[in-house]
């Protein structure tokens, strides 16, 4: 494999009012030969792409009478060098600290946006639009924020990822959302600190997607709403 990454980015911290801060940074990936094993429902969707990766027994009388390839034989789904990906896109955070009436508070937006993502499967082949299909959404973001008041501080969080096509493309997965909040305590003398956490706070299930797990792994968590209690402390 051999890639190129170029990234161009700026962070702005206004005077006025005082703890607002921009940052955004817009990049671009540029993959050659990148080794990858092709999903099999893709081969089969995309056939006329990766010539000789699927091979069919001749087709019957009546395949041939309505114009239909003959039944699957093989699919080699094995790894192999894949032409190319050009990746593009944005990363943004805007946060902002304040303090009112001895309240510290916080927050904060993330969001990362994929502008292209285009793939050539062979040599010789066109480049294919891949933003938006299956486990490539367009953007996925999160919001947060806290409130600290002397030893105590709250925050809440908000994961969101955007929807994108399902893996056989007849239907949507659906956008995954997540909350979390948590509760701290923090004693000074010794240092020690308790939180009680909450991940999946409505208990959400992942989207379905059309495969083996039923959900995208690499983008969805199945386990339900988690319930923690952490003490530290450090000498």
């Amino acid at each position: 494999e051999e890639a190129d990454h170029a990234n161009i980015g700026f962070v702005v911290t206004a005077l006025k009012p005082q703890g607002l801060r921009l940052a955004v940074e817009a990049y671009r990936i540029d993959r050659r030969h990148g080794i990858a094993e092709i999903d099999p429902q893709y081969l089969l969707d995309n056939e006329s792409l990766f010539p000789g990766l699927v091979e069919r027994l001749a087709p019957s009388a009546g395949e041939a009478a309505l114009g239909v390839p003959g039944r699957i034989a093989l699919v080699n789904s094995t790894y192999q060098n894949l032409a190319r990906t050009v990746i593009e896109g944005i990363d943004a955070e805007l946060s902002y600290d304040l303090t009112l009436a001895a309240v510290r508070y916080q927050f904060r937006a993330d969001v990362a946006w994929t502008t292209r993502y285009e793939e050539t499967s062979q040599p010789g082949q066109p480049a294919v639009e891949l933003n938006g299909t299956y486990a490539r959404p367009r953007w996925r973001g999160q919001l947060a924020a806290q409130a600290q008041w002397r030893q105590w501080t709250f925050g809440v969080d908000y994961d969101h990822v955007a929807a994108y096509a399902d893996s056989t493309r007849v239907h949507e997965v659906e956008s995954d959302r997540r909350l979390g909040a948590f509760l701290a305590y923090q004693w000074r003398d010794p240092a020690v600190s308790l939180r009680l956490g909450v991940q999946n706070l409505t208990e959400r299930a992942p989207p379905f997607a059309d495969n083996v797990q039923g959900y995208v792994s690499s983008l969805s968590d199945p386990r339900g709403r988690i319930v923690s209690v952490s003490l530290r402390t450090r000498w």
